[in-house]
């Protein structure tokens, strides 16, 4: 699973999505991790409420994400690396007419959202050393600071319906202030790691996005911070926004192995994968205004699983029968082991009989044993008893939902 090029850290140092599951491995001193999570390169998409006709609006190879819908469904804001960092772009709801709004070449500034009337749009920027919500003028205008706090990261600016006040997150809570910036009030205080919150267009609810910095859910309170609910448990579920009657929720989540966009009820009920495209990470979600279209972020998926080996050394091949090794992955995928045991001083080599599994979750772990034959076990209990030295060379190939693949190889001594 590709990682969305916005992210910058769990602490909230990124532009479009706020968390992402993460590669829970805990190594062991004899456990490796190798691998190169490079080469991402989101595009805007839009398809229909209901998944079909998706359409890449930006054929852009630089990386654009965080896409937001003007209020009258004609233009849509969005971030672009296309100048060497983040920038707030506004083009067309076709994808045509890009026209850069801010121009900052040593500060990222990212994550757009319109107001109501359609006059400003607020985003998040760290031109002052650390991340602050910003506004400006529609046109790129009028850039001006509404947070002004200089030791925390202000992050992921939600207008209100009615434009008066804005949502944001602040180090792991969900905050509200008015539109000019006064009046900052913290809504959540629970030990969660809250962040990316979006209003029910009533105004009477704000989704966001609950867990820990490695974990996602969508959760529901009342404006006032009341009544907290929590709507999904996959927990790699992120970037909630209603729909325009406030019936559905949309969201990204990464419960099927990579990232699709799913819509459910406003309760939580009938959660729906939208996108259905395995190799593609889809993500970031913004209903249209008239909520016939939904607009994304995606990216092919051509980059192989991160993979991780933990097996001891050495290892008692006789008393277990085999080899025995953990295999970790940051994807879900499939997994085929092959390997052989070789002796100080002997030409020939004991084969272990080919493994194979499936690793579900990302961070879970999957044990597989490379079994020996009867013969190659006759065979080892004689040598051993020699004295002789030996070693197990193995190798473990990885295949994702995408395809993409690969193959890590470790060698471990045994022993009786």
């Amino acid at each position: 699973m590709s990682p969305p090029a916005s992210i910058r850290s769990a602490t909230g140092l990124f532009s479009g999505v706020v968390l992402l599951t993460a590669l829970v491995v805990g190594l062991s001193a004899d456990g490796a991790l190798s691998g190169n999570r490079g080469g991402f390169s989101p595009e805007i998409y839009v398809m229909n409420a209901d998944g079909s006709g998706q359409a890449n609006l930006t054929r852009n190879r630089a990386a654009d994400d965080a896409p937001a819908w003007s209020r009258d469904g004609a233009k849509i804001a969005l971030s672009s690396e296309r100048d060497g960092n983040w920038e707030i772009y506004v083009m067309q709801a076709d994808g045509t007419g890009p026209t850069r709004l801010t121009v900052n070449r040593s500060a990222d500034d990212a994550f757009p959202d319109w107001s109501p009337d359609g006059t400003k749009i607020a985003f998040h920027t760290d031109r002052d050393g650390n991340y602050e919500i910003y506004v400006m003028n529609a046109d790129g205008s009028g850039q001006a600071n509404l947070t002004h706090e200089a030791r925390t990261d202000d992050l992921g600016p939600a207008w209100s319906p009615d434009g008066t006040k804005i949502a944001f997150a602040s180090e792991g809570d969900i905050y509200v202030m008015n539109a000019d910036g006064s009046g900052q009030t913290r809504l959540t205080h629970a030990n969660d790691f809250d962040v990316s919150p979006d209003w029910s267009p009533d105004g009477s609810k704000i989704a966001f996005v609950g867990g820990a910095t490695d974990t996602g859910f969508i959760d529901v309170m009342n404006a006032d911070g009341s009544g907290r609910r929590r709507l999904t448990n996959a927990g790699s579920d992120y970037f909630p926004d209603w729909s325009p009657d406030g019936t559905k929720i949309a969201y990204h989540t990464g419960r099927t192995g990579n990232f699709e966009i799913f819509v459910m009820n406003a309760d939580g009920t009938a959660q729906t994968n939208l996108t259905r495209t395995p190799r593609s990470d889809d993500y970031e979600p913004a209903w249209s205004p008239d909520g016939t279209k939904i607009a994304f972020a995606g990216n092919l998926d051509t980059t192989a699983p991160l993979l991780a080996l933990i097996a001891r050394s050495p290892q008692r091949v006789l008393r277990q029968k085999g080899v025995i090794v953990s295999v970790l992955s940051n994807e879900t995928c499939t997994l085929r082991a092959l390997g052989t045991i070789s002796v100080r001083g002997q030409r020939s080599k004991v084969r272990l009989r080919p493994a194979s599994g499936r690793l579900g979750a990302p961070g879970r772990k999957k044990t597989l044993k490379l079994k020996l034959s009867s013969a190659g076990a006759r065979q080892l209990t004689r040598l051993l008893a020699q004295g002789k030295r030996a070693r197990a060379t193995f190798s473990v190939r990885a295949v994702d939902r995408a395809g993409n693949a690969r193959t890590e190889r470790r060698t471990v001594a045994v022993g009786r």
